[in-house]
């Protein structure tokens, strides 16, 4: 795929802007499951003053690891929640780069519409590329929920707009949350998620990830 340069704002101000008028762009749509066949889990974390991005691209539903790849890039804008893309995406572009096939789907350690602006990172992501794209984050940013006794998980809420999904992994432990990034909905983000948890704390799109990153980090 053709990948467009990702220019970066002046200030938060501008950030801000540029993320108001994109999130028209978003698009929350059934995505056919039936058909998914690649899913690639995107991680960054950072070391000596670079963005550091690893995709593992999976099959679906085996979750067979097919391919590994990184990219890295400087930071050039400061850490404000809300505002991660501008400093994510460019290393996340460094990576797509190098893969050999797009999976039909990626999923970050990042929110989607469950955000401020209804446009995090997994949404920038998505629109910019113009590819689904699934949020999946350890801690909550927005919007409450309620887990029934004996569910595993329930709806995130703000102000009567469903934004997500709040997921129970294991009993005693801390939920995380799913929210679609673009070209996909709330159900089927769901639905797609739960299908790669494996016994762990967090899906393997998003936990094998952060090991790979690790790994080469240390």
């Amino acid at each position: 795929m053709v990948i467009p340069p990702f220019p970066l704002p002046r200030d938060l101000e501008e950030g801000r802007l540029w993320q108001e008028n994109l999130r028209s762009k978003v698009i929350l749509k059934p995505f056919p499951i039936e058909n998914l066949k690649t899913i690639g889990g995107v991680d960054v974390t950072y070391k000596e003053g670079k963005g550091n991005a690893c995709i593992v691209v999976f099959s679906f539903p085996s979750l067979e690891i097919k391919e590994v790849v990184y990219g890295d890039k400087e930071v050039d804008f400061p850490y404000v929640p809300g505002y991660l893309a501008y400093r994510e995406i460019p290393p996340i572009l460094e990576a797509l780069r190098k893969l050999s096939t797009l999976p039909q789907i990626l999923v970050l350690d990042a929110h989607g519409i469950a955000h401020p602006l209804r446009f995090g990172l997994a949404s920038h992501l998505g629109v910019h590329i113009n590819h689904p794209t699934i949020g999946c984050a350890k801690r909550k940013f927005v919007g409450s929920y309620e887990i029934k006794e004996g569910e595993n998980w329930g709806y995130l809420v703000e102000k009567g707009e469903t934004l997500g999904v709040a997921v129970l992994p294991q009993k005693g432990k801390k939920p995380f949350f799913v929210s679609p990034g673009h070209l996909v909905d709330v159900e089927t983000s769901f639905e797609i998620i739960i299908r790669t948890l494996k016994g762990y704390s967090l899906p393997e799109v998003t936990r094998i990830p952060h090991l790979y990153l690790k790994r080469v980090l240390l």
